[in-house]
Formats: C-alpha cells, structure tokens, sequence
C-alpha cells in the first residue's frame, strides 16, 4: 500500500508525543490531539468524505509543519 500524504504527519506528530512523554514535557499533549485529528482526517479523506483530498492533506499537513517548526526552535 502506498504512503498517503498524512502519513509523515503522523509520524512526525508521533515522535514529539514519544519524545515528550520521555522528558515528561506536556508539550507533548497537542501533538498527541492533532494526531488523532489528522489520522481521523486521513480517514475522511480515504473514504472520499471530502471534495479534495489532496488539499485536506496538504492543509493538514501545513498546520502541522507550524506546531512542528516552533517546537523544534
């Protein structure tokens, strides 16, 4: 089965929730939300639930990249 375009957010929003919950940084509690935000978004959006998928991706995507850049600085 081939990658959907969600799939390295959820990796990405994964491994700040690992990362966190080692440190016991609550940080770590809105990557774990928009996680299941975006798996459930990812589901949507495999079932056709949106006009363009493509765009839900890339707007889930985006967001993500936000929290993850700040995060990291």
């Amino acid at each position: 089965m081939a990658a959907s375009p969600f799939d390295g957010t959820v990796d990405a929003l994964a491994a700040v929730v690992s990362t966190a919950r080692a440190r016991g940084d609550r940080m770590g509690e809105f990557a774990a939300m928009y996680g299941a935000v975006t798996r459930r978004v990812r589901m949507l959006a495999s079932q056709g639930a949106f006009d363009d998928a493509d765009r839900m991706a890339a707007f889930v995507e985006t967001f993500a990249l936000r929290f993850l850049d700040a995060s990291a600085a």
